[in-house]
């Protein structure tokens, strides 16, 4: 008689039978003995008996399940376990451990297909670093631009050569969003200001005061491993004074204007863990475009840039 009892008890779970609340006027396991419907009443005690067992031992309401899983059931009553359910019948592990296991919350990351592209360009967003300053020490060279992008750095010999000290504060003051595809694009507009002392190697210290519009680009493959930016931008440049090497790379022209176009050009680099912190290597290019005077002078040195 019990054997067959405990064959209709599985048979009706396998049918998706519920244990009822076990606070509710029903009481324990009544309502999984009415959906079975054994054949004769003599069948119906112990059946009940056997889930009031099962109940006792290891009574999970539905309170609990959703205070212990912060899972919503999908239907109002609290469903009865499977792992209880097959541990019952001897089938996968005892009670305690299927129960356990069925109300251990999943903690493994949803899976979220992702563009190989937008993993490749992923940019650092610096929403809270507005203003950046650096410092950098350059060689004044005897070099144009087309020099540089063959890589030939000379240094200027003679009085005119020397070091320069720059100071620089930008600010940013726009950022783009550029959605292309799965790649979202964030160049920046900043406001650069810098000041340069030249010291030259007659032993003047010139001050030199730059201001421009500078475009910073972030977005590039290897930025996961390595942050990087690129940065370029017109400016205008006024000295105190004529710079040295600008008369001794230009005999033919007396008259140099303390006036002149500003073009500068930086690289940064800095390790993902500390994006604040960054090493720069620039060019300062100043000319005056053949409107103050033709040709000009140029610079090439390293830095220390940090954004906040």
């Amino acid at each position: 008689m019990k054997l067959r009892a405990l064959m209709l008890l599985i048979w009706g779970w396998g049918r998706g039978a519920v244990i009822a609340d076990p606070v509710s006027a029903a009481g324990p396991g009544l309502a999984i003995a009415d959906q079975i419907s054994p054949p004769s009443t003599a069948l119906r005690e112990p059946v009940t008996a056997a889930i009031s067992a099962l109940q006792s031992a290891r009574t999970v309401t539905y309170s609990e399940t959703v205070a212990t899983t912060g899972l919503q059931p999908e239907s109002s009553a609290p469903p009865l376990l499977t792992g209880a359910r097959l541990s019952l019948a001897g089938i996968l592990m005892p009670a305690d451990e299927a129960d356990e296991a069925e109300l251990r919350p999943d903690t493994r990351a949803p899976f979220t297909s992702k563009s190989i592209w937008r993993d490749l360009f992923a940019c650092d967003v610096p929403a809270d670093r507005l203003w950046s300053f650096e410092f950098g020490v350059g060689v004044i060279s005897d070099n144009t631009l087309a020099d540089f992008s063959d890589g030939k750095l000379t240094k200027l010999q003679g009085p005119g050569g020397g070091i320069t000290y720059n100071f620089t504060v930008t600010r940013r003051i726009h950022q783009f969003r550029w959605n292309i595809g799965p790649v979202t694009l964030r160049p920046e507009i900043e406001v650069s200001g810098r000041l340069t002392l030249v010291d030259e190697n007659t032993g003047r210290v010139i001050p030199d005061l730059n201001i421009g519009l500078v475009l910073r680009w972030r977005d590039f493959p290897w930025t996961k491993f390595l942050s990087t930016t690129l940065a370029a931008g017109p400016g205008m440049s006024y000295s105190f004074q004529p710079w040295t090497a600008d008369y001794q790379r230009h005999p033919e022209d007396p008259e140099r204007s303390r006036l002149k176009f500003w073009l500068p050009i930086e690289l940064t680099v800095a390790l993902p863990w500390f994006p604040r912190h960054q090493v720069l290597a620039f060019i300062d290019h100043q000319s005056g475009g053949t409107l103050f005077d033709y040709g000009g002078v140029d610079v090439w040195g390293l830095g220390y840039r940090f954004e906040f």
